[in-house]
């Protein structure tokens, strides 16, 4: 999605690319956004997180622990991600994925400690997009059909509800039906 010299502009305090925005935290940069602009029939809204440039290269190099042609291998260097997806004025937005770029076993793995110090990113990129979800009145519907944890990531996102004092009946929805995206 970035090249890596976007990101370190980005990690270093300059603005991000056009049409997404940051969020600073002391342990790693967010990169939020909706990519309208690829898509005819859908927006995705996304959350990117990185971590400080210290690491970036050991995350670089722990994506190759991952399968081939996924997220992490568009974001070098990020620590994972999150996407929502939306048909085209419709006020439902569909989870996609909360995915790490990396494995925490096998010859390309990210070391523990850092897994550890980094843990931190999934709770952050939720509040965003329960926070987005919130800001533009949609709902988020989880397809048990399509989640690979379905029960563990409405958990999480129900959680960051609460933390945002929002009702997670407001926000949430589970589908047993295939995503229409």
């Amino acid at each position: 999605m970035f090249s890596e010299a976007e990101v370190l502009r980005v990690i270093d305090g300059e603005e991000p690319p056009k049409g997404w925005k940051v969020r600073r935290e002391k342990k790693m940069v967010l990169l939020i956004g909706l990519d309208s602009e690829k898509a005819k029939i859908w927006d995705r809204f996304n959350v990117l997180a990185y971590p400080t440039k210290e690491h970036i290269e050991q995350f670089k190099k722990a994506v190759f622990g991952t399968k081939p042609g996924g997220p992490g291998h568009r974001s070098p260097g990020s620590i994972g991600s999150l996407r929502l997806v939306a048909l085209k004025d419709d006020k439902t937005l569909f989870f996609n994925f909360l995915q790490s770029h990396y494995k925490t076993s096998g010859i390309h793995s990210l070391p523990r400690a850092l897994h550890t110090k980094y843990a931190g990113w999934r709770e952050r990129a939720i509040e965003e997009a329960v926070g987005y979800a919130k800001n533009h009145g949609q709902k988020i519907i989880f397809s048990l059909v399509d989640s690979q944890q379905p029960k563990k990531d409405y958990l999480e996102f129900r959680k960051a509800c609460t933390k945002l004092k929002l009702d997670p009946k407001e926000i949430l929805s589970i589908s047993y039906d295939e995503p229409r995206f």
